[in-house]
């Protein structure tokens, strides 16, 4: 008996449109089960200035090393939902350049900020701060669109990305050790966000979009990513409508001269 693996499963057509997210997901599984099973060599992706290995591959990789289940879940569904959907939107290479700048500047804001107030660098490691910048990034793009926070709540994706950024400014801080200025740090979070928000100012002020191979060169000036959360929302916008259905058909009176089913 002979097995064929189609190439319209799942996986594959994970794989042929968003390749760069889908390998960074199985990347940050990869390296969670090499720090579980003991392995050094996921010490070796976190950024640390103590060591010339850590202080230049650690830079590019730091967003994918985590030790906690709940961050490799939680971090890989949300990566996956919104850089999935960026990286649709705005092809394969700009999304890759975009990544790369912006966990670049969120280490060295958050780096910095550690220098000047808490007099010294600490390792980095997790996926948060550039998950925090991906969920800005796509909001900025979709600022009216509405998904299911917690699978439960709808909620407009520019309140959603208001929301991460509050939760970063307060709960980040809270990772380094205790000192007077700890909660200025705060502030030295949001330089990946910062950095979504003046590109997302960027496009809309020069009307410039990253165009892709796959693309014909003159592109619409709005470019929306696709809403991951649409399929979930539809019952509740569904319901919505039928709501709205009713109430107009028990307010809405015909006068006494004018019949019914004519206008």
């Amino acid at each position: 008996m002979t097995y064929r693996v189609s190439g319209n499963g799942w996986f594959a057509s994970a794989w042929r449109n968003n390749p760069v997210t889908l390998a960074m997901v199985l990347a940050m599984a990869w390296i969670f089960l090499l720090g579980f099973g003991g392995a050094h060599l996921a010490a070796w992706l976190v950024f640390d200035t103590g060591n010339p290995v850590n202080l230049t591959l650690g830079a590019f990789t730091y967003p994918l090393v985590t030790n906690d289940i709940i961050a490799l879940l939680l971090g890989g569904y949300m990566l996956w939902i919104f850089g999935s959907s960026l990286e649709r939107g705005w092809g394969t290479r700009f999304y890759v350049l975009y990544l790369l700048v912006v966990n670049l500047i969120t280490l060295v804001v958050w780096e910095g900020g550690l220098l000047l107030f808490a007099h010294g660098t600490l390792p980095m490691s997790g996926p948060w701060l550039m998950l925090a910048t991906l969920v800005v990034a796509w909001a900025s793009l979709n600022p009216e669109e509405k998904i299911l926070l917690y699978f439960v709540l709808p909620i407009q994706a520019i309140w959603l990305a208001a929301l991460v950024v509050v939760v970063m400014f307060f709960t980040y801080p809270g990772m380094i050790p205790p000192s007077p200025l700890r909660y200025i740090m705060g502030f030295f979070t949001l330089g990946g966000p910062a950095a979504a928000v003046a590109y997302d100012w960027y496009r809309r002020k020069w009307a410039w979009i990253p165009r892709r191979r796959d693309t014909p060169a003159r592109r619409p000036l709005r470019l929306r990513a696709a809403n991951p959360f649409a399929a979930l929302l539809r019952p509740w916008q569904e319901w919505q409508r039928r709501r709205r259905v009713a109430h107009l058909e028990k307010t809405f009176r015909f006068g006494d001269d004018e019949p019914r089913g004519k206008r």
